[in-house]
């Protein structure tokens, strides 16, 4: 049983296939495409969406910021680390523990 491999050559080269279809051109394309972009208007819930994606980013934006500036004690992790200068937790913010009421 032989197992040979034949490939045909194929009948077009892929420079022969036209993309465009005859009795158009690319501009008439072109503006096939972007009129349906540019003349529909968006719904309102994309603007509503948005709005509370930002509004997320911002808050994420502010956690952040927070936790840049207070250290890990925002989460509650307040224990002093052993062996660790009070000029080390000054840095991470972990200088004073936090006294809950």
């Amino acid at each position: 049983m032989s197992t040979e491999i034949t490939r045909e050559a194929p009948s077009r080269r892929a420079d022969d296939v036209p993309v465009i279809a005859p009795g158009q051109s690319l501009r008439t394309v072109t503006e096939k495409v972007s009129d349906i972009v540019l003349r529909k208007k968006s719904p309102l819930f994309w603007f509503a969406g948005l709005g509370v994606g930002f509004l997320l980013l911002q808050l994420f934006l502010l956690g952040v910021t927070r936790l840049l500036f207070v250290g890990t004690g925002i989460w509650g992790l307040n224990v002093r680390w052993p062996g660790a200068s009070d000029h080390q937790l000054r840095l991470v913010g972990r200088h004073r523990p936090r006294r809950h009421a």
